[in-house]
């Protein structure tokens, strides 16, 4: 290995070691959102069959939450240890996506690698109770492997491996692996041998799908009976816009207006330059795969699962489920800073931006501050004040769960919260004896009836907001 090729493992590989210690900080520091909620409900039933049924009643495949009660079996229920599975899985992929780098993209490594970990929606995901990063690993990976096949003779028995946890990991997978399954077998029957290459991968691909197919028929047929609402909807052209811009910069309104939009342009640089770097591949005759590619996993997945969401809502669409695309952005990115010193400045800016945005939101609370909600709370208390906990949730998910989690572990002796009968009080008359009403709410409307009913009878003494849709109101009895 020569000189300038160490030094670029080098640089690989501190920017996969600070991105594992940021993870690891980021999981201990920020609290628990109410979808990481959602998982360890699943994650702590009695059995791990009691687990798959729960689940039937859910969207989502078993993968992820069986990591997590593995995860929470061996080192507890702790933010980091629920977290953990989460953040191996986002280094093992930034370790791909270097990988794929250095073999196909050329000198661009350490940029590929350095955008994924400073992509502040990478960082937030990756270190979330949740099937994403599980879900990019998966991507990541058979987007390897296909094109490790679309360059070398072989039987390639990886792609049964990536096929079978992509689809047990979130069922976005079927349109990531179907788009690029297909644009790959595509571009290997355009050339001479690719006949044989196609013949030579049928075996790996029947095996991954046969081994999907038990869940599939138990698990997904329930699934795709119950009419369960999907947790993304963020349909328009804006939520597309919104999602493209979040592949790298997340949660940009911590840095204030002026650096919000600042964000914005960087976000859209960004994709200007994977645009041109996927346009640069394709004009090279030997790499012209390798860019349409990248290009179906950057640009084309979005558009598709956009467009099958507008058709069938259900589908659903959000900025996370289209994470497994921000590595082939990445790298298209990097391809772009090859082109010249205008676009290396321009993709060395993108990444500074990203960072400057991934250090933002390390400093904060999180999207969702459920320990600073609980702990407003518990320090204003006083005795004969009510506490309220309600979450506008699916029902199969028991209601006040960030209070039980954050409660007991910031202080020795919590006070007991109301009892509720879904979204309500099971024991409303207990409002008439209250001075004070705490209310912990999740995106409760404000026309909801117990709302209203607190709004009738108390007056609001304070309201804060901690986080996207999560609130603290104080109602205090009239005089």
């Amino acid at each position: 290995m020569n000189s300038r090729a160490w030094r670029g493992v080098s640089w690989t590989g501190g920017i996969v070691l600070a991105a594992l210690v940021a993870r690891v900080f980021f999981a201990q520091h920020k609290g628990l959102v109410l979808d990481e909620f959602h998982t360890l409900f699943h994650a702590s039933r009695d059995s791990v069959g009691a687990l798959l049924e729960s689940l039937r009643d859910d969207n989502h495949p078993p993968l992820a939450v069986l990591l997590v009660r593995a995860s929470r079996a061996l080192f507890g229920d702790s933010p980091l240890a629920l977290r953990l599975p989460a953040i191996c899985c986002g280094c093992l992929e930034i370790v791909l996506v270097a990988s794929v780098a250095r073999r196909w993209i050329g000198i661009g490594a350490a940029l590929a690698v350095g955008l994924v970990a400073a992509s502040s929606l990478h960082l937030d995901f990756s270190t979330q109770v949740r099937m994403y990063a599980l879900l990019a690993l998966s991507v990541t990976g058979l987007l390897r492997a296909l094109l490790n096949a679309m360059e070398q003779e072989g039987r390639h028995w990886c792609l049964a491996g990536w096929i079978v946890l992509g689809v047990h990991a979130h069922y976005y997978f079927f349109l990531y692996g179907g788009l690029l399954v297909v644009m790959a077998l595509g571009l290997m029957l355009g050339e001479v041998r690719g006949r044989a290459r196609v013949r030579a991968l049928m075996p790996a691909l029947a095996i991954g799908v046969a081994l999907c197919l038990p869940w599939c028929l138990w698990g997904l047929t329930q699934q795709i009976g119950h009419g369960l609402a999907p947790g993304g909807d963020d349909l328009g052209w804006q939520g597309l816009a919104e999602a493209m811009v979040h592949l790298l910069f997340l949660n940009i309104r911590v840095g204030g207006e002026g650096l919000r939009l600042v964000f914005i342009a960087l976000a859209g640089l960004g994709l200007g330059l994977g645009v041109f770097g996927a346009w640069s591949l394709m004009r090279e005759r030997s790499r012209r795969g390798v860019g349409i590619l990248l290009a179906t996993a950057a640009f084309g997945a979005p558009l598709a699962a956009f467009t099958l969401a507008t058709l069938v809502p259900r589908a659903g669409f959000t900025w996370h489920y289209i994470l497994p695309s921000l590595p082939a952005l990445a790298l298209l990115i990097a391809r772009s800073g090859e082109l010249g010193l205008p676009a290396r400045l321009a993709s060395a800016t993108v990444f500074a931006g990203a960072l400057v945005l991934s250090t933002l939101n390390l400093r904060g609370p999180g999207t969702e501050d459920y320990p600073g909600a609980v702990s407003v709370i518990l320090d204003e208390y006083q005795a004969g004040d009510l506490i309220i906990c309600v979450e506008w949730q699916p029902p199969i998910f028991p209601i006040a769960m960030p209070w039980d989690y954050y409660a007991s572990r910031l202080s020795a002796d919590p006070p007991q919260r109301e009892e509720m009968n879904g979204t309500h009080l099971r024991w409303p008359d207990r409002l008439d004896a209250a001075p004070r009403v705490f209310v912990l709410a999740s995106r409760l409307p404000r026309e909801h009836g117990l709302i209203r009913r607190l709004e009738e009878q108390f007056a609001l003494s304070r309201h804060a907001n901690f986080g996207f849709g999560r609130e603290v109101y104080l109602y205090s009895a009239r005089d």
